[in-house]
């Protein structure tokens, strides 16, 4: 099962990827190296944690046989392990909104129509996304104005903000959608000064249609929350 979600998530998600099955069949090939090893938990189809993942990555590329293995063969075993640690990670996050829009619901000291705030922009959507707009006017980086394209994005993350935060319009960007999900997972974030900062665990941005020049014109109420993106969510490597 999870072989055939992450082959589903690389058709959808990574379109210039031609040999759908190539990654999903690596991934396979690198939990029997583990096995062969004698590792406990490295069947990779089996882990649901992110942290986990990247244990068993360092623990596999610290060893030389697959250390070379990989350098052989054009870093095609590195390339799949990250590419299934982003897929971790997108999953977990779905799971994550599920969770959160469950703990609104529970609230019993709030009323029902900020809960129905709350929810609405915890999916992106509501007040909070028609705030965005009316403060960005389209893309906060790129200007695209074409608003149904665009994403409604916490910059502080939903499970990090209070209440008044995560319907603080000041709190969120608009992006195009590679961008935004490359700042939720914190491939990219920004300087106080509006200028693009990206990780090095990101190498292939350019394919993203990311690039070094991008910037956003912050507002000064954004620089608190892009302080904490930078120092809590970018992955500064």
């Amino acid at each position: 099962m999870g072989h055939q979600k992450f082959e589903e998530w690389i058709k959808l998600e990574q379109p210039q990827i031609t040999d759908t099955q190539r990654y999903p069949r690596t991934i396979k090939t690198i939990s029997n190296h583990l096995k062969k090893q004698g590792i406990d938990g490295c069947d990779l189809y089996l882990v649901n944690d992110v942290k986990r993942a990247k244990k068993l990555k360092e623990i596999y590329f610290g060893i030389d046989e697959y250390f070379l293995l990989n350098d052989r063969g054009n870093n095609m075993y590195s390339r799949a392990f990250d590419l299934y640690i982003q897929f971790l990670e997108v999953t977990s996050v779905n799971d994550e909104i599920a969770n959160d829009i469950q703990g609104i619901i529970e609230q019993t000291n709030i009323e029902n129509t900020e809960k129905t705030s709350l929810i609405q922009s915890r999916i992106g959507q509501g007040k909070f996304r028609e705030n965005l707009v009316d403060l960005w006017g389209g893309c906060s980086v790129t200007k695209c104005n074409q608003i149904s394209l665009l994403v409604a994005s916490h910059i502080k993350p939903w499970s990090k903000s209070s209440n008044q935060e995560r319907l603080d319009p000041y709190n969120g960007f608009l992006l195009l959608p590679n961008l935004d999900k490359a700042f939720d997972l914190g491939f990219i974030s920004f300087e106080s000064s509006g200028n693009i900062l990206i990780s090095s665990e990101l190498p292939e941005y350019k394919l993203l249609g990311i690039s070094k020049g991008m910037y956003i014109q912050t507002k000064e109420k954004n620089k608190i929350y892009l302080e904490y993106h930078r120092s809590h969510v970018f992955k500064n490597t």
